[in-house]
């Protein structure tokens, strides 16, 4: 088995999984793919930051 392939595919299944928390994105609540894709980008964006400031070092 390529484990390499096996981590990458987690990555985003777990991206997904975390991505659906979103009520939103579930339900796909907007009917244009515009607003959408923008919603998708909004909680991307969203989680990448909580993700950076969980890692970030804290200032003492």
């Amino acid at each position: 088995m390529d484990w390499c392939l096996y981590k990458y595919r987690h990555l985003v299944e777990n991206v997904f999984a975390r991505l659906k928390h979103f009520r939103a994105i579930a339900t796909r609540y907007d009917k244009l793919k515009r607003n959408f894709e923008g919603s998708i980008a909004l909680a991307c964006a969203f989680y990448g930051y909580l993700c950076e400031m969980a890692t970030a070092p804290t200032a003492q």
